[in-house]
Order: structure tokens, then sequence, then C-alpha cells
């Protein structure tokens, strides 16, 4: 059999739980977090960088043995941050707070004002979180399931756009619906989505989205499969070639743990944290422990994080105030505006008190006042990265092993529909940008926003916003895309390598790329 079938024999002697642990061990390692319970703090520090799927995955696969207080928290302050026109991405952290207990009035205002507010992405999402308990008056889960089920297409599949369903989408349509299975019209529609999945699993027993066989769709079908109970591993629906949806899942590990968007390409971050958590939801599958987007109780042991001690005198790389290593200007010193405030701040504090001696002044409460406002303000620039212009602009950071690539960025789309916007949509003209080999498009496009002094929000390798102009701007659909010597790209632009001679076009689209030459059926 092992020469007959060898990928399935070897994915077969991999349990869930050993490739679970495994890029559990990955992430610590790179972490440096010695346990699971360190993980989450190393989480807590950098809450709202694209972390919070590890989080839901820790929450799912061992509930109630990490303490989550601490990321919660910081979750909690961070999830407001996020943009009101980001309807799917308001409900994402909606559901990461319900999946750790949190009893924030966020969770209801999202599901309120979000759910069904950008297209199909947003009914699902919003139905995870109504799924959970959070209320709306606007939105039932009864409705909601309405609304998704009326957006089936004809080949029984869900899209964000075209005709015809595509399957990552139609996969998420069915991790939301799984919990309502037992309604006969939700299982009449998820039968038909399962179907559409089958027959748009390839011979080979890959899947394939914009056109890319990839690791991201595999795993939101396993999601999808092990929502609704069905177990790939004997489904003859979803058994092509002789491989299990998990062997050809495991065909794009790169080593333990880790995981690449395409075979033989490297690994990535997306396309690891999407298998793990399929990989979490088949577990729970087959311990029958429910769906993963169903949460129920939670609770959670106290864990005491241990205070780090300052060793030979360096100072701590996460420390804002740190006047080593600047990020953009790698080996100078790090010109920083907050000792001149510091100065500022105390000084102020000083000239109000003496104000208050010469009014005579006399009641220590307005002394008190004076030096609580000098704290808060001093905390504030403790905490906020202050940079010059000149500082943050300017400087595209040291380069090594240099190669010459070019950027393009146009909003032609929407060419002089706003003030800010140039008459002809042009951003910044073809230009030459030198980076380092190994360097991605993510890294090009700082370092050209920087020496043009072009605004840029940059949410963890995801472009929300060039020269101002943002996404769902100008609707549901609009946002920024990119691509690469004329191919629109597959991946995030901080997971694209470029390569010597290498032309990054980003572009601003109002319907998911149709408008600017990135056509695509769902076929």
């Amino acid at each position: 059999m092992s020469l007959v079938f060898p990928g399935h024999c070897f994915a077969a002697d991999e349990s869930p739980e050993t490739l679970i642990e495994d890029i559990f061990a990955a992430c610590m390692e790179s972490a440096g977090a010695k346990d699971l319970q360190e993980l989450v703090w190393y989480y807590a520090d950098h809450a709202g960088s694209n972390e919070e799927w590890f989080i839901l995955s820790l929450r799912q696969q061992y509930p109630g043995e990490l303490d989550f207080s601490e990321y919660r928290a910081a979750y909690e302050k961070y999830a407001p941050t996020i943009s009101e026109k980001s309807a799917s991405t308001r409900l994402k952290a909606a559901l990461i707070l319900q999946a750790l207990g949190s009893k924030s009035s966020y969770i209801d205002k999202a599901a309120e004002e979000a759910t069904g507010a950008g297209g199909i992405m947003t009914w699902i999402y919003g139905l995870h979180v109504l799924s959970n308990g959070a209320k709306s008056s606007s939105h039932t889960a009864e409705s909601v399931i309405d609304e998704i089920l009326a957006l089936q297409l004809p080949d029984g599949g869900w899209a964000v756009m075209g005709d015809n369903g595509d399957v990552d989408v139609t996969a998420m349509a069915l991790q939301t619906l799984a919990p309502y299975y037992s309604q006969e019209k939700v299982k009449a529609a998820a039968d038909k989505g399962v179907e559409l999945l089958s027959l748009r699993q390839k011979d080979s027993g890959y899947f394939a989205s914009f056109g890319d066989e990839n690791a991201e769709s595999t795993a939101q079908v396993l999601v999808a499969l092990s929502s609704l109970s069905i177990d790939c591993r004997g489904d003859a629906r979803f058994i092509k070639g002789g491989k299990t949806i998990l062997d050809i899942l495991d065909s794009f590990k790169t080593a333990p743990g880790q995981y690449a968007h395409t075979v033989g390409t490297a690994a990535n971050s997306s396309a690891t944290v999407q298998t793990l958590y399929s990989l979490v939801s088949f577990d729970m599958m087959l311990k029958g422990k429910g769906s993963l987007y169903v949460f129920g109780s939670f609770s959670e042991p106290h864990a005491e994080r241990p205070v780090k001690q300052p060793s030979g005198g360096q100072t701590d790389p996460a420390d804002p105030d740190d006047p080593g290593t600047d990020p953009v200007n790698q080996g100078g010193q790090a010109r920083s505006l907050k000792p001149w405030l510091y100065g500022i701040t105390a000084a102020a504090a000083v000239i109000a008190c003496i104000i208050l001696l010469l009014l005579k002044k006399r009641s220590w409460k307005s002394y008190a006042f004076v030096l609580i406002v000098a704290a808060v303000a001093a905390a504030g620039i403790r905490f906020i990265n202050i940079e010059r212009p000149s500082d943050y602009y300017g400087s595209g950071g040291a380069i090594t092993d240099p190669i010459k690539t070019e950027i393009y960025i146009s909003a032609a789309t929407v060419a002089g529909k706003a003030a800010h916007i140039p008459a002809d949509g042009i951003v910044l003209a073809r230009t030459e940008i030198v980076v380092s080999k190994g360097q991605t498009a993510l890294d090009q496009l700082i370092s050209a926003v920087r020496k043009n002094s072009i605004q840029i929000e940059n949410r963890g390798g995801y472009i929300a916003g060039i020269a101002n102009i943002y996404e769902l701007d100008y609707g549901d659909l609009s946002g920024w895309m990119y691509r690469v010597n004329g191919e629109f790209a597959s991946v995030n632009a901080d997971e694209y390598v470029l390569s010597e001679g290498d032309f990054v076009e980003w572009l601003y689209t109002t319907d998911l790329g149709k408008d600017i030459g990135n056509e695509y059926n769902g076929k």
C-alpha cells in the first residue's frame, strides 16, 4: 500500500494532534516561548497583528487550560480601532472576543452594524457572531440564515462575485450554516454546497481558488466538512487520485509545523494558520467536541506572568523609547521627539504650578490635578510612536545584496472623484526601487511610499489604504490589489518575494478586480 499510495500512508502516520502540536511548536520557537502559556502572552503583546486565528485555535484545542486574560484585555482595546467601513473585519474581531469569553459591548455593536453591511462574507461572519449569543435589534440567526440561503447560486455554491460558486466562500458558508443543519431548508442548501465542493475538487485531489491549487482552500473545505460531521477520510466524494483531503493538505508542508500557499514554495503564516485551525476542526469532530466556530461556555485558569529582568544593560527591544536600532535606517541611531515632549510636559506642569502659586491657590487638589494631567500626558507619550516626517519619509532602509525592481501605484478607477485623488489617478508613476534580495512586495511598497512621502495603512501585510484612498471608500468591493509582471498575486504582499526586474503594480478596484483586469468567475 505504501508503494501505491505513499502520500496517503505518510499522512496517516501522523494524527491531527501531532500535526497541531508541530505547528504550535514552530510558533513557540519563532516567538521564543517555552510553553503555550508564554505563546499566549507573546500574542497579547502583539494583539491585532494577525495572530487572532492562532489564539482561536489554542482556545478550541486546549479549552480551559490556558489563561487568555491578558490577550483578551489587549484585543478589547484593539478591536474598536478597526475602521467602521471594514464590516467583515469587525465581525471577525467580535468572533474572537466571543471565543475568549469577553463581555465587551463591541460584540453586540458589531453584530448590529456590520452584519450584512458588506456582502456575503458579512452575512457569514454575522451568523457566526449571532450563533454565539450576540444581540441585535435588526438581525436574528434565522433572518441571516435566510439571507445566506437567498445568495446561494444555481450551481449550489456561494461567491463574492460572479455566477459560479467559489470553493472558499462556499466552504465558509457551510461552516456558518452547520449548526442549523437539522433544519430542512439548511440541509437542502448545505447538501448542494457539499456536492459543489466535490465537483470543484480536481482529479488530483487539489482545490484551487483564483487559479492556484492552494493550502488555504483545502483547509477551508476541511473545516466545512468537519463542521458538518463529514469524515473526509472515508467519504468517496472527497477521495481523488487515491488521496484524501488530509493527504492533499500534507503536501503543502515544508517542514514540521510549517505550510506553504502552493506546493514547492516557501512556508507562510496564512497557509500555516488556516491549516492549523482546519486540523483543530477535524480533531474536534473526531472527539465529538462540536464545531470550530461554536464556543459554548468559557473557563480559564489564572497564570501569573513572570516579570522579565533586564540583563547586560540592554534595552528591551519592545520598548518604544529604545534609542537603539532604527527599524527604518538600520544601523543608525533613531532620532526621537519623545525626550523633547517629556521636557515640554514637565515644563508645562511646573509653569502651571507657579501660576497657581501666583494666584494664591492653596488647595492641594489643584496641584494634584496638574500632576495627574502631566502623568497622563507622559504615559501617552510613552506608548505612542512619534516620529518626525523627515525621519519616517525619505528613506527606504539599508540595502544588502541589492536587486532592481519597479513599482507603479494607480487609482485610475476613481480618478478625480475626490480632491485628494489625482485627476489621472496616478499616485506614483513607474519608478525604479532597489530592494534587498529576499524582500517582498510589501517591503518594496513601504520603501517606495517612504521615499515619495505617500501615506499608507498596512494591516499586517494587507494594504487597507494608499494616499488616503481606502478599501470600501467606493463600494463594498473596493480596495487595493497588486500584480507582479502582469499577474495578480494570490498571497498577501508580505509573502511575495521579489526577483530582479519584477514590476509591481498597485491598483485600486471598485469591483473586486473586474475593473482592473482580474476577471474571475469562480470556475
